[in-house]
């Protein structure tokens, strides 16, 4: 069954604090074109200072796991089941693996 709806992309990052990949990606999400694609952030830590400055349609998930958690790739896994993106970007080193074992 088609959608109306623009395919959702889902950005995985350990958190919106920082510095180059988390101010890149906010910067990114302001200038998408909407009528191409949706966007969520996830965050494997806690949403972060950059979390503010997001558009109001881009929605962020923090999973809050304060430690190495070797079910963080489920919990990814379980928000990507709810929302069902398009494509589950990794933006950094550190959410690779949990991105692939979300994938799987």
């Amino acid at each position: 069954m088609p959608s109306d709806s623009p395919p959702l992309v889902l950005h995985l990052l350990d958190s919106l604090d920082g510095g180059g990949t988390q101010r890149a990606l906010v910067s990114l999400l302001h200038r998408f074109d909407r009528s191409r694609f949706r966007h969520a952030v996830i965050t494997l830590r806690g949403a972060g200072r950059w979390a503010k400055e997001l558009p109001d349609d881009v929605a962020c998930e923090a999973l809050g796991i304060s430690e190495r958690d070797r079910l963080a790739g489920c919990r990814v896994a379980s928000v990507a089941r709810r929302s069902r993106p398009a494509i589950l970007h990794a933006r950094n080193t550190g959410t690779w693996f949990d991105a692939l074992v979300a994938s799987w």
